[in-house]
């Protein structure tokens, strides 16, 4: 099946921050921590920053999984900033623009955190880590009660 291009196009991103720290308790053998490693949660932020024209907008997504208790596996934080340029953004309606933002732009630079996260533990103690997926649609719904000052309807 042919597809059509979407009129939002990722620019460019960059790694801001990344830090990833192997622990390992005694008490805790290598093969139970690998199997564990994906049911520990983790922390998403979403910011949305202004870009200087009215063609493009900024994402800033931070990921981490620091915790107060101590847990066999990675410690993680990765932050990124990712530039997207959308195509007649200044003639969209509010809603429409907030749909690229959070259904399009959010999880392709989610995925950036992924996949710089995975890449930078391959060679960990524990092998490569996949960040799992998170339920997106819950996520955007606290979102946008949290933002909602931002994204109330005018």
């Amino acid at each position: 099946m042919n597809t059509d291009l979407s009129d939002l196009r990722l620019l460019r991103y960059n790694i801001i921050e990344s830090a990833f720290k192997t622990v390992r308790l005694k008490e805790d053998s290598v093969s139970n921590v690998r199997k564990n490693l994906n049911n520990r949660t983790y922390n998403v932020e979403l910011k949305v920053l202004e870009a200087k024209d009215n063609k493009s907008f900024i994402l800033k997504v931070d990921v981490d999984n620091i915790s107060e208790e101590t847990i066999s596996g990675y410690n993680f934080q990765v932050s990124l900033i990712a530039n997207f340029e959308l195509k007649d953004m200044e003639k969209l309606e509010k809603e429409i623009l907030t749909q690229y933002i959070l259904f399009s732009a959010f999880p392709m630079a989610l995925g950036l955190a992924r996949t710089h996260l995975a890449n930078n533990t391959t060679s960990g103690f524990f092998g490569r880590y996949i960040l799992p997926a998170i339920d997106l649609t819950k996520f955007i719904d606290n979102w946008l009660v949290e933002n909602s000052e931002i994204y109330e309807e005018e």
